[in-house]
């Protein structure tokens, strides 16, 4: 995860994305997360989806 969008850039953290907790939903997981310590908002993917890139990645 990394800032992106306006509301995650412009705030008092500038920036800064702030996970806060995570679940998961019928495959899907939920990301719960502060941006620039201004906003609170959710990022979703496909959990299986996830787990299959992670472990295609280096160690």
């Amino acid at each position: 995860m990394q800032p992106e969008a306006d509301y995650e850039i412009e705030g008092y953290y500038r920036g800064c994305c702030f996970p806060c907790g995570t679940v998961v939903i019928n495959g899907t997981l939920f990301v719960y997360y502060g941006g620039a310590d201004r906003y609170c908002a959710v990022a979703t993917c496909d959990f299986q989806e996830l787990l299959a890139h992670l472990l295609t990645c280096p160690p």
